[in-house]
């Protein structure tokens, strides 16, 4: 089985909390949670939307006078009808979202008026247009008090937004340089096929900055060895918001500097009176011939 992707996993979660995942769904999206820290915290915050929301429900209307099974086929047809399933056309991330919401704020209608009119509701019974309140003596009814039902305010909440995953890939083992080009010297290392999260971009969108696995350095690479991910899906560099990955300016380009090398002295050839050959070939060598004055004469030879 191919593993989940962050955006099938986060559908999912929503779809789990209809109650609308089979078992070899549910067993999936688990084992997916085990290794994904991030999509456990979108679970966390599903669950802290709803609780907030039956919370807000208790505080503004009260404990509700709903018997549990009528709940209970209540909640069955919304999951039924408010949903398509894991099959179906509304599973985007946005679409499970928002009917998740659409369907607890009905709940929150529907036990408003159960609240008010009883179980009769649930039991296809039509509410009067001003219904009543019985007060019943030791024996006889002795008096019917009308009374309106107050207006309440219906709590509302705004969906959860889904945080935006960045990533980046090498394309192969690439150098993470302190700075724009060759010129700088290289600080760390990229490696073929890790995922990396980028914290910065030059103006140019050319070179895309890091901080090192290895040195923790911040530092650049070339945006052409790299594949861009946003939630899973391959991204251009420009359609990146800036609030996601800004911009920042390159360092400096570094002074080339030049060392003089040491020039070097001449060596003076050697002469006839020095260098160790009998160049007249009188039997004499260097000085010991008389034609030598000293080592600098260039000739062994009379004149």
């Amino acid at each position: 089985m191919t593993p989940l992707s962050h955006t099938q996993a986060r559908q999912w979660l929503q779809q789990a909390a209809d109650g609308l995942l089979n078992g070899q769904q549910q067993a999936d999206l688990d084992a997916h949670l085990q290794g994904c820290a991030e999509c456990r915290a979108y679970a966390d915050e599903l669950k802290q939307l709803e609780h907030a929301l039956r919370a807000a429900l208790v505080t503004n209307l009260g404990q509700p006078s709903l018997l549990p099974q009528a709940v209970e086929n209540l909640v069955d047809k919304l999951q039924k009808n408010g949903s398509n399933g894991p099959g179906g056309n509304g599973g985007s991330a946005a679409a499970g979202g928002l009917q998740k919401i659409l369907g607890t704020l009905m709940v929150v209608v529907l036990v408003t008026l159960g609240f008010f009119y009883g179980p009769a509701i649930f039991a296809g019974e039509t509410p009067s247009a001003s219904p009543t309140k019985q007060v019943v003596g030791t024996a006889t009814l002795t008096d019917t008090v009308t009374s309106s039902p107050s207006a309440t305010a219906t709590p509302t909440s705004s969906p959860t937004p889904v945080d935006l995953v960045l990533l980046a890939i090498p394309t192969q083992n690439v150098n993470c340089r302190e700075g724009n080009s060759s010129q700088f010297e290289i600080a760390d290392t990229l490696f073929e096929g890790k995922e990396y999260i980028p914290n910065a971009r030059g103006f140019d969108e050319l070179w895309v900055r890091f901080f090192g696995p290895i040195n923790q350095v911040n530092c650049w690479v070339f945006v052409e060895n790299l594949i861009i991910f946003v939630n899973d899906e391959e991204t251009p560099i420009e359609a990146i918001p800036e609030s996601l990955l800004p911009y920042l300016p390159y360092p400096p380009t570094p002074t080339a500097t030049f060392t003089p090398q040491p020039s070097e002295t001449p060596v003076p050839s050697q002469t006839e009176c020095s260098d160790g050959i009998d160049n007249d070939s009188d039997r004499y060598v260097d000085m010991q011939d008389p034609q030598c004055r000293n080592p600098q004469d260039n000739s062994e030879s009379k004149p």
